[in-house]
């Protein structure tokens, strides 16, 4: 459930959705969202802070391994 007036939507179109899901909790992609954060009541970032992340992908077979195991873990 999402309980916001904004939100943006991130489709795995050339990468594995679990591995693309487990990049987004990463500290790596919190941190360079939160340093785009703006606002003091209710910090929030554009989708257009979310389009600028670049993400360099493994093969997808290596995807799909990561998320295996960052999955189990979690």
């Amino acid at each position: 459930m999402v309980v916001s007036t904004g939100f943006a939507v991130l489709r795995a179109l050339r990468a594995d959705p679990h591995f693309i899901y487990q990049h987004v909790l990463s500290d790596e992609f919190v941190e360079f969202l939160k340093l785009r954060m703006t606002g003091s009541n209710y910090p929030a970032v554009g989708s257009e802070d979310v389009e600028s992340y670049s993400l360099l992908l493994p093969p997808l077979p290596e995807q799909k391994k990561i998320a295996a195991i960052l999955s189990s873990v979690d």
